[in-house]
């Protein structure tokens, strides 16, 4: 009888922590972000869905986190599992990158994707990244035009709009010399976001974010820090990771 009692507890044990493990791996990650008019941030994230930062107010609007669908984002939502990055372009044009190797160009003008699109990543529409399509893992404006594309084995790609092609020399390894404070994440980014003219938010697989000076051109002492109700007001409930005050 107590041994049976023991093989049954096993097997509550066995339940709870697989119940637990499904838990933490659902939760959804950070895995595009764009600054769009209005003081807004909108993060989307791996399970579909986005958040509406308001950047004013420091908190996520009331409502968030919504599907991304063709009613919240017309001609994006059939790709809304797929989206890997994003990044703010010329003319209220936003790029996002699908896991896939293709990427949409979405109009925030007339609010939703050009005709035409999906279209694939390739040396005729982005020149120099064809063979990189695929590798995509995030995206961000840089200062004087640039793009800097992060890609799934470690290293990145610096494209020049203006020019229309990526520069030479690369792709480069992210590590403490191309990114001062960043190698030791190289591996873990989920999306990068330009906050303003000298801040850069890096977010991570593990709930971690780190913020980067473009100016000094490294990351700010201090960082990572958790995301969580405390950091980032509203999003640490979506992302499971609310802020708990340790007892003395």
């Amino acid at each position: 009888m107590q041994m049976m009692s023991f093989v049954s507890l096993c097997k509550a044990l066995v339940v709870a922590c697989a119940l637990v493990a499904g838990v933490v791996a659902a939760q959804p990650h950070i895995v595009a972000s764009v600054r769009l008019p209005g003081d807004k941030a909108h993060f989307f994230l791996s399970n579909g869905t986005y958040l509406r930062f308001d950047v004013r107010s420091n908190a996520v609007d009331p409502g968030y986190p919504k599907p991304v669908s063709d009613a919240s984002w017309p001609g994006l939502g059939g790709y809304a599992l797929q989206i890997a990055a994003a990044f703010n372009g010329p003319q209220g044009k936003v790029y996002f990158f699908l896991g896939d190797g293709r990427y949409l160009r979405y109009d925030t003008r007339d609010t939703r994707v050009d005709p035409g699109y999906p279209k694939v990543i390739n040396d005729a529409n982005w020149p120099g990244m064809g063979r990189y399509g695929a590798m995509v893992t995030d995206a961000l404006n840089w200062p004087g035009d640039k793009v800097q594309f992060f890609l799934s084995n470690g290293t990145y790609l610096r494209f020049d709009m203006v020019a229309n092609r990526v520069d030479e020399g690369y792709p480069k390894p992210v590590n403490d010399s191309t990114w001062p404070g960043l190698g030791p994440y190289a591996g873990s980014l989920t999306s990068m976001l330009r906050w303003n003219d000298n801040a850069v938010y890096f977010f991570t697989a593990n709930g971690e974010y780190l913020r980067y000076n473009i100016q000094n051109d490294r990351v700010d002492p201090g960082y990572p820090q958790r995301v969580n109700d405390r950091t980032w007001p509203g999003m640490g409930d979506v992302l499971g990771r609310r802020h708990r005050r340790v007892m003395p």
